[in-house]
């Protein structure tokens, strides 16, 4: 009896096991199942699973030099495996994905993501004595979901936008146009578009005429750009032209300020040690040393990680201040919406977020507000992007 019940026992298993192990042998084998990585060409391309995209039955053919399983006639780089149509776009200066377009990266690139919900907007004045009345009353505000750029934009980026001439190049014919602007603070000086520019070398020509050819960087009579520096001595309508040429927008000051210094109430974006040079480009020793740190100007963009915000943004305090998309309303506080507010309708005056590397320590803190004219150059840019449903 007892061999009667092993033998029953053994074919019983044998009768689920071998029809599931009939099953895998034949997925692991089957030409009609996409990125099965059984060594088939399963989409009848004319590659053996080693075509990036196994499930696309486009028909390549051909010699195929860099081994990259597309072949030289449908490659734009057959030299390079790393460069093909299935490969993915990276911040490069090279079309990675032979779409003919380069750096054409997702919108949310170099971007950090808040998320939604809510958080205490403005001045708290049982923490820290307020000064100024345009930060009060303290409120709740909630916001959708949000990115926002995890640096400022940099002169280099755009300069960019200007070359492909979706930016407008910024007015640097009156040094002293702005606030933040003079000869020594304008960041954009000695860049082209601005000068005659003959070997390319992002300099303007040593006598600053369109027939000089002499272009060398080291001359101290010809200014060069400081193009990892943050873009300055921008209107508001040239910052929200160039977040739009990237497919963003200016973010709000709600949304500002709360990815600046999250929802734990903190001071400043690294939380509520008082600012020094180790986390802002400011002014810390107020007015004995050179502001920027003793360097007299900004910073390159990202220099001070100490300085980040909960959510991962740099330079959110002093370097360069940012344009926001709303307009400035001293008492807007009072009637402000309780969900994803937007500013006054109108106004003269547009807001201005995050203080400059003049800035003394008590002009940092994250709830600081400021404004400036429209048409006023001086502050810099930081992007946004609403969060995709």
């Amino acid at each position: 009896m007892g061999r009667y019940l092993s033998f029953l026992l053994f074919a019983l298993l044998a009768g689920c096991v071998l029809p599931v192990w009939e099953e895998v042998s034949s997925l692991l084998d089957d030409d009609d199942v996409a990125n099965d990585d059984d060594g088939a060409d399963d989409d009848d391309d004319g590659a053996d699973d080693d075509d990036g995209a196994d499930d696309d039955d486009t028909t390549w053919s051909g010699p195929d030099s860099d081994g990259d399983g597309v072949p030289d006639s449908e490659d734009c780089a057959d030299d390079d495996p790393e460069i093909s149509p299935w490969a993915t776009e990276i911040d490069n200066d090279i079309d990675d994905d032979c779409d003919e377009l380069i750096d054409d990266l997702d919108p949310s690139f170099e971007m950090v993501f808040v998320p939604q919900g809510a958080f205490m907007m403005g001045c708290d004045a049982n923490q820290i004595s307020c000064g100024n009345s345009s930060t009060l009353p303290y409120h709740e505000v909630t916001l959708d979901g949000f990115h926002l750029d995890r640096l400022e934009v940099t002169v280099a980026e755009y300069l960019q936008c200007v070359g492909q001439g979706t930016c407008d190049p910024p007015d640097t014919s009156n040094p002293e146009g702005g606030y933040d602007c003079y000869s020594e603070r304008n960041n954009f000086l000695g860049a082209t578009p601005y000068g005659d520019d003959d070997d390319s070398d992002h300099d303007m020509d040593d006598d600053d005429t369109a027939t000089g050819d002499d272009d060398d960087a080291t001359d101290p009579f010809e200014p060069t750009p400081r193009l990892d520096h943050p873009a300055n001595c921008v209107s508001w309508g040239e910052a929200r032209d160039y977040c739009a040429a990237r497919g963003k927008r200016l973010a709000t000051e709600a949304e500002w300020e709360k990815a600046a210094g999250g929802t734990d109430t903190r001071l400043y974006p690294w939380g509520n040690t008082f600012p020094d040079c180790t986390r802002a480009w400011m002014s810390e020793d107020e007015g004995v040393s050179l502001p920027g740190c003793g360097t007299g100007t900004t910073g390159p963009v990202g220099t001070k990680p100490d300085g980040q915000s909960p959510y991962g943004a740099l330079d959110m305090a002093g370097n360069v201040d940012e344009w926001t998309a709303d307009w400035y309303g001293v008492t807007y506080y009072d009637v402000s919406p309780p969900e994803n507010p937007e500013g006054p309708a109108s106004g003269t005056l547009r807001a201005v977020r995050g203080g400059l590397f003049w800035s003394w320590a008590d002009q940092l803190p994250v709830f600081s507000r400021g404004a400036a004219p429209p048409t006023e150059i001086g502050p810099g840019i930081r992007c946004a992007l609403t969060q995709a449903d």
